[in-house]
């Protein structure tokens, strides 16, 4: 009994230890991350369980958001430390950097929703042409970064 109370007392200074060793950086993060989490987690639920409405555009846009946020601070805690020191430019930064992502992504589907009824029957070829462009942008830059190292 005296081990097990001992092992217990141990875990709990262990525990006692990080928190006062935690830094506010990688604090905000975690919150923020549970904080993404339970905001998706609950939306859904609460959306189809409590108003059984199907999903619509506003409603995924946001689970998509909270979605997005959830797995780019998980990576972000997961690389900080809990007594790392974050400059507040460096969370700024990521923050600018994710609504940047978010905003263009709203607008983009934004745009794929609203347009394809103005196209009418060429919307397959329109869309496979936009398509086509994408991707040799994007070979274009990916090649571009390899041949800047």
């Amino acid at each position: 009994m005296n081990d097990i109370l001992t092992r217990w007392l141990g875990r709990v200074d262990e525990i006692a230890a990080r928190v006062r060793r935690t830094t506010p950086g990688p604090l905000l993060v975690r919150v923020g991350l549970f904080v993404s989490a339970l905001l998706a987690v609950l939306g859904w639920l609460i959306s189809t369980l409590a108003y059984g409405v199907g999903p619509d555009f506003l409603a995924l846009i946001l689970l998509a958001t909270a979605l997005y946020l959830v797995h780019t601070l998980a990576a972000l805690a997961a690389v900080l430390p809990h007594d790392a020191v974050v400059a507040p430019g460096v969370l700024l930064r990521w923050l600018r950097r994710a609504g940047l992502v978010l905003g263009l992504t709203a607008a983009l589907a934004l745009f794929a929703v609203v347009v394809p009824p103005y196209l009418g029957d060429h919307a397959y070829l329109v869309a496979s042409l936009l398509g086509l462009v994408l991707m040799v942008a994007t070979v274009g830059y990916l090649a571009r970064l390899v041949r800047r190292r």
